[in-house]
């Protein structure tokens, strides 16, 4: 005859185990509670007010390592309400209602690409084929312009700007949108050329030519830059534009912005820049 073991199920010993358990478990839970009760940060309510007034894109433009920093430095009156650069006169406005304080808008700069020699105006010496980045550019020969001043044409800028206010042409030229830029100068710093500069928003008579090379030499490698011939200096009476490092400079405080060193530049470098805003009320006759 077969051997067979009977099995029998202790119901007891599963229901008291399943107790323990359920108290240990309630036992946790309201300790945790306790915990988190009495251990808790204690935060600001208007800190989601001012996550939604600044721009949200942690580009760090303010000196800060992210939105939530920043604002947290506003409440703790470590930063004034203008502490977003990069949204402009709308965040700061947002800002300032949340804090409940009257403001004053400071004057914001506009970024400035300081070249216009495209595809068609500079001369190449090689074609470039590698990444968009334009420091990795200057590593690799010096990018692919025989210009060593003049702008690689690239993406680096145009990456890091945080409303994306930095366009390029099919000549590879690259132009801000002064209506959208807030001047908060990230651009400027990842340049590796030094070619962007913040620069006053209602300056609208501009040089664009990033060029120390000598008249000749700089003639040589592209049709749009600074000879150093000086004669946009003899033209302005205002002692507003100088030559330094063979190229010419204007000094925002003295210059009229009357034009006539636009009219004697013989290669363009001088130009006057009209807000796109400005321009649609042109076009209408307001």
């Amino acid at each position: 005859m077969g051997y067979r073991e009977e099995f029998r199920v202790d119901w007891s010993l599963i229901w008291k185990a399943a107790i323990a358990l359920g108290g240990l478990s309630l036992l946790f839970g309201v300790l945790l509670a306790f915990a988190g009760d009495k251990f808790k940060v204690q935060t600001d309510p208007r800190l989601d007010e001012l996550l939604a007034a600044v721009l949200g894109a942690n580009c760090g433009a303010c000196g800060y390592p992210g939105c939530e920093a920043a604002c947290n430095a506003v409440l703790a009156g470590d930063a004034n309400v203008d502490v977003c650069v990069a949204g402009g006169g709308n965040a700061v406005t947002s800002v300032a209602r949340v804090m409940g304080v009257e403001t004053r808008q400071r004057k914001r700069g506009v970024a400035l690409v300081h070249c216009k020699g495209g595809l068609g105006e500079s001369v190449p010496k090689a074609r470039y084929q590698g990444t968009s980045s334009c420091a990795a550019a200057e590593l690799v020969a010096g990018g692919g312009k025989a210009c060593r001043y003049g702008c690689l044409g690239l993406e680096t800028c145009r990456m890091v700007c945080p409303v994306n206010a930095i366009l390029f042409d099919e000549d590879h030229r690259r132009w801000v949108n002064r209506d959208r830029c807030t001047g908060c100068g990230l651009c400027v710093d990842v340049c590796p050329r030094g070619l962007i500069q913040v620069v006053p928003r209602d300056q609208e008579v501009l040089a664009v030519c990033n060029s120390r090379d000598k008249g000749a030499k700089a003639k040589r490698v592209c049709s749009v830059c600074c000879v150093a011939c000086k004669k946009c200096v003899k033209a302005c009476d205002f002692d507003a534009i100088y030559v330094e490092a063979n190229r010419a400079w204007i000094n925002y405080e003295k210059c009229t912005q009357c034009g006539r060193c636009i009219e004697t530049c013989p290669n363009d470098v001088l130009v006057r820049v009209v807000p796109s805003r400005r321009m649609e009320r042109m076009q209408k006759g307001v």
